[in-house]
């Protein structure tokens, strides 16, 4: 009777330890723990394995189908067998995959709130409505991404390359870009770059469209050949900034700082563009006609105060015809020769204190 007891005891022992890891697993989600077990390498599906394991003998798992599993805090030493693999869906927070290539990688729908990207190599990786908050992409090499619907707020992006990539609904809010380096990149769709950070980034030929750009800081970016197009730009910080040879249209730009900018044949047609600062711009062959300089209820605010307005198109810009004592110096100091203006803003232009007013080209 005891032998037989202790039999049935040290079964159901065994059983219980057997089964215990299956049961946390059940309770707190499916392969929270260290991921993929069942591995089968006929199909290159892990599910639910011991990943420590399957590295420790040597496996690998090219093209892995790892959806839906949990790497919580782990770091690069656990993924060397990642690349080309689909981690759809997975959950990867305060993961560490420092220095590692995860070219073609799907991460889509995936959770990777707080993890660290530092130095990896993206090519062809396809982050489509993935969540990337508060993740540290420093150093990073990104390159033909589909970023579609990805939130990546607050994200580090600090000396990244971004060569490509493209997305619709991308969302950016407060993330930074300091001293990032983006080639041939367009982002659309009504999302947020709010607060976002570009100071010293390099963005030539990037395409923005109707984004969000509410306080956003370029200063010093070179934004060269670029469009910004139908986007708010509402206090946004461009001083100090390279746009030559931009197009900046239909846009909300209130209170933006050009100060000092290299503004050198930018297209201003149709944006809003009260309250902006445009001191001490180089300004040479830029394009005004068409753009708004009178808010809502009618008064002009904006500064082209010791700006270069050599060359630069104001046919069409609405100004005041007459000028007295008590208007605004809106082109104080600043230098119009061979710029375009309406002849009707002659008695205007005068008493505004401009430089080369006799090289001004008057149109009727």
């Amino acid at each position: 009777m005891g032998k037989n007891f202790k039999k049935v005891f040290g079964i159901l022992f065994i059983s219980l330890v057997v089964s215990l890891p299956v049961f946390i697993v059940n309770l707190f989600g499916a392969g929270c723990a260290t991921a993929c077990s069942d591995y089968n390498n006929a199909n290159n599906y892990c599910k639910h394995a011991d990943l420590q394991k399957l590295i420790s003998q040597g496996g690998t798992c090219p093209e892995c189908k790892l959806g839906g599993l949990c790497f919580y805090s782990l770091n690069n030493n656990h993924f060397s067998f990642v690349q080309n693999s689909d981690l759809t869906k997975a959950f990867l927070q305060t993961s560490d995959f420092t220095g590692m290539d995860l070219s073609a990688v799907k991460f889509i729908e995936s959770k990777a709130q707080g993890t660290v990207f530092k130095n990896v190599r993206f090519n062809g990786s396809d982050m489509t409505d993935a969540e990337f908050n508060d993740a540290d992409f420093t150093g990073a090499t990104m390159n033909s991404l589909n970023l579609s619907g990805t939130k990546m707020m607050r994200t580090v992006f600090k000396d990244a390359k971004i060569f490509g990539c493209h997305g619709e609904g991308t969302n950016f809010e407060n993330a930074d870009f300091t001293n990032a380096f983006f080639d041939s990149t367009e982002a659309k769709r009504e999302k947020g770059l709010r607060n976002a950070k570009f100071e010293r980034a390099k963005l030539p030929g990037v395409k923005i469209n109707k984004y969000y750009l509410y306080k956003a800081n370029f200063k010093r970016a070179t934004f060269t050949n670029g469009e910004i197009n139908e986007s708010l730009l509402e206090d946004a910080d461009f001083s100090g900034a390279n746009l030559s040879d931009t197009k900046i249209l239909f846009c909300r730009a209130g209170d933006v700082k050009f100060n000092n900018a290299n503004l050198r044949n930018v297209d201003f047609g149709g944006t809003s563009l009260f309250g902006a600062d445009f001191s001490g711009a180089n300004l040479r062959g830029a394009f005004f006609n068409g753009a708004i300089i009178k808010d809502p209820s009618g008064r002009i605010r904006i500064s082209f105060e010791g700006a270069d307005l050599r060359g630069a198109y104001f046919e069409t810009y609405e100004l005041p015809e007459t000028s007295s004592n008590k208007t605004p110096k809106i082109f104080k100091n600043a230098d119009v020769a061979n710029a375009k203006f309406a002849s009707k803003y002659k008695n205007y232009l005068k008493g505004q204190g401009v430089k080369n007013y006799d090289k001004i080209d008057w149109k009727n």
